[in-house]
């Protein structure tokens, strides 16, 4: 017979305290390296997406800038045809933009039923709010502005030779002038100045190219004799105008470059903010100072929050 000890069971050992803290040892290493690789992919993730943004908009505006100046009319008569400006107008914190303003004979020109194909066209840099009429969220933004062949042909062409004078300049037009331009299907018209002017409006938008860009740089490079090429100007400060084949450097007159020829190319070199630039940037509820994050200077921030982008792009055309 089996005895009745045999179906007797042992009673259950439970956990000891020492066995209880190691599993849950175990189970916060786990969920700590969980955590950790999440955070982790959430990081590069979102970084990869920032980068990818910047990116996008340091192509549009290129590409645009690319196609515009390929196309640049260069004349060898009198008038000015191209002025490229620097300053630190564009609003902000920022320093040092350049600015341009030139003929071109872009593949969009406004107005379909309008003759000729020669536009004036503007590059600009504006610290403002294109969408929103909430004047408390501005942002950093390159505007493309085009004037119509028709308005081109009636009041920039008819500037007169650069004599040294304002007057005689495209830039004059754009900040003073009261030429208009067509825009839509029913050649509607559309003023400089509400072309120009902030989301109020409801017309900046029209023109806003790349958001988030905080620095933009042209730097032209021009043939003598000598078969390398010479920037216009070393210091990117100095503004220039090209007139009558020459190159007039500060807008002086006459004193225009001795040796030059002809231009050759330009580098173009523009700064986007990434998401934490352009957030410090956007908050106008905070200083000066705070808006630089953990920069000292303008330089020092858009050398940590933002990425530059340049491209060569070759002047197909010779003075006409």
């Amino acid at each position: 017979m089996i005895s009745t000890a045999q179906h007797q069971r042992s009673p259950r050992r439970g956990f000891t305290l020492i066995e209880l803290m190691a599993a849950s040892g175990i189970m916060i290493v786990i969920i700590m390296l969980v955590l950790s690789l999440t955070t982790n992919v959430l990081n590069t993730w979102t970084q990869s997406s920032g980068r990818l943004a910047q990116n996008f908009e340091a192509r549009v505006a290129l590409d645009m800038l690319a196609l515009d100046i390929e196309a640049m009319d260069l004349r060898s008569t009198g008038i000015s045809c191209l002025e490229v400006r620097q300053g630190n107008d564009a609003g902000g914190e920022a320093t040092s933009i350049s600015s341009i303003f030139f003929l071109s004979k872009v593949l969009d020109k406004p107005g379909s039923n309008l003759a000729g194909d020669v536009c004036a066209v503007s590059y600009q840099l504006m610290y403002q709010d294109p969408y929103n009429p909430d004047p408390d969220n501005p942002i950093y933004g390159l505007y493309r502005f085009v004037i119509d062949s028709e308005s081109t042909f009636n009041n920039v062409l008819t500037l007169g030779d650069y004599d040294g004078n304002a007057a005689t300049t495209m830039e004059n037009l754009w900040e003073n002038g009261t030429f208009s331009t067509v825009s839509g299907k029913n050649n509607n018209t559309i003023t400089i100045d509400a072309m120009q002017a902030t989301g109020l409006t409801g017309k900046a938008k029209r023109y806003f190219l790349s958001a988030d860009i905080a620095d933009f740089q042209l730097v032209f490079y021009y043939r003598t004799t000598n078969p390398a090429a010479a920037p216009v100007a070393i210091n990117p400060g100095t503004d220039f105008i090209y007139a009558d084949g020459k190159l007039y450097l500060g807008g002086n007159y006459p004193a225009a470059v001795p040796d030059f020829s002809h231009l050759a190319y330009v580098d173009i070199s523009i700064t986007v903010l990434g998401d934490e630039g352009a957030r410090l940037q956007g908050e106008d509820n905070l200083s000066d100072a705070e808006k630089l994050g953990e920069a000292s200077d303008w330089d020092e921030f858009i050398a940590i929050y933002g990425e530059t982008f340049t491209r060569r792009v070759n002047l197909m055309s010779y003075p006409i």
